[in-house]
């Protein structure tokens, strides 16, 4: 109903208002102007607010993109100390074979056959990771399920 049908001993059943305005041949802004005078001269008691849709937009995304900033810095975070927890181990088990690796050297052994004895180890160390997440995950898919885009699906 229009603000003018509304009576004056009547309360209006809202008191925030959201006008979209467009123009072909001029900007939004410019039209603030004519806009503020034909409502004031309905009603002079009315206070105007404008803001440029972009504006809006993008408060309405700012907790969004802080959950996304923070989510990428966690991950990032994690990747690094996982890196540096595979660094440690890495590091320990090279120093335990220090011997096993220097009679190898000794005997003759290439060092890039040795880089590939220290590294096939680190890369297994890693499937078996990758592969336990995964099952972890995969058994618990269920409880996280309102996490992910897929729960989506079944609302259509």
């Amino acid at each position: 109903m229009p603000l003018a049908q509304w009576g004056d001993d009547v309360a209006l059943p809202y008191t925030n208002f959201f006008m979209a305005i467009q123009s072909s041949t001029a900007f939004p802004t410019r039209l603030t102007r004519s806009v503020t005078a034909a409502l004031i001269a309905v009603n002079p008691d009315v206070s105007l607010t404008f803001r440029p849709l972009t504006d809006q937009v993008n408060d309405s995304l700012v907790q969004d993109r802080v959950v996304a900033v923070l989510s990428g810095f966690f991950g990032g975070l994690a990747l690094l100390l996982a890196g540096l927890g595979l660094y440690g181990v890495t590091a320990h088990a090279v120093a335990r074979r220090r011997t096993e690796i220097a009679i190898r050297m000794a005997l003759g052994a290439a060092p890039v056959g040795v880089v590939r004895l220290v590294l096939s180890r680190v890369s297994k160390l890693i499937a078996v990771g990758v592969v336990a997440g995964a099952g972890v995950m995969s058994g618990r898919r269920r409880s996280y399920g309102h996490y992910s885009m897929e729960s989506n699906r079944a609302i259509r």
